[in-house]
This record gives C-alpha cells, structure tokens and sequence, in this order.
C-alpha cells in the first residue's frame, strides 16, 4: 500500500493516538454535531474525515470524560498519558467548551448547567451566537 487510499479507514483510526481526559466536575459540554474534527494541517478533506491526516479529534463522552484522538506524527502531546485516562486541565475544558458551542447545529448541553462560555460570547457578539464555518451540503 502506497498512498494513504489504500490503507483501510479503521487502521487510520486505530493509528491514531488517544488519551480520555476526566474531570472530577461536570463541566464538559456537548452538543447535537458532538464529534469535533480540529483540520490543524488545513489539509483540504471531506467534512467529518474521522482519518484525516493531521488532524485531532475531540468527543466528549459525558459531561466528566472526553476522548482526544490525534496523529503522534503531527501533535506532541506528552502532556496527556496515551491510551490512559488523564486530568483534563481548565484550559482543555475550555478548549473542548468552544469547539462544542461553535461545532454545535442547533443546541449545546452541560450537565452543571454552567455556559458561561456561550454567556460571554453572546455579549462579546452583539447577542448572536458564533459557529465555527462548517462544509453544509444542499441535496435537491
């Protein structure tokens, strides 16, 4: 196998270091687009490309433990323990918050019930809500 084409989708994934990041709060949001795919490499792909070269992936599975996938190629993170559950620090909360609120379709939920994040961005934007640019696709 030559090029990254031929290499069955599940090995990309199952390539990918991964760390579970658990906080003792419940203060990680998650929303109805839950799965957060950060393209850092600005490699152009199809929307939601989980195999993506480079990229990292962010899934908060509930509102204490969230999934980080990444390409140990691309991403030093000797922070977080791989393939163990980790602390999640403030800022990767806060980090995991935004991509949430700006990656979300429609609504964004947190079992605290603390969006101070969604609370200061809304005043920072004159009362509108922020999203990330999304691919959309109109079928007709």
């Amino acid at each position: 196998m030559d090029t990254i084409a031929e290499i069955p989708t599940q090995d990309r994934l199952l390539n990918k270091s991964w760390a579970f990041l658990v906080s003792p709060e419940n203060l990680l949001y998650t929303s109805d687009n839950p799965i957060v795919i950060i393209n850092r490499l600005k490699i152009p792909a199809i929307a939601g490309d989980l195999t993506l070269k480079g990229a990292q992936i962010i899934f908060p599975i509930s509102g204490n433990i969230l999934l980080s996938m990444w390409d140990d190629d691309y991403f030093d993170h000797q922070k977080h323990l791989v393939n163990c559950f980790n602390l999640i620090s403030a800022q990767d909360i806060r980090t995991n918050n935004l991509y949430q609120y700006g990656n979300a379709n429609q609504q964004v939920y947190c079992a605290s019930s603390d969006f101070e994040i969604v609370k200061t961005s809304l005043a920072n934007n004159n009362g509108e809500h922020f999203y990330l640019p999304q691919p959309k696709i109109d079928v007709y």
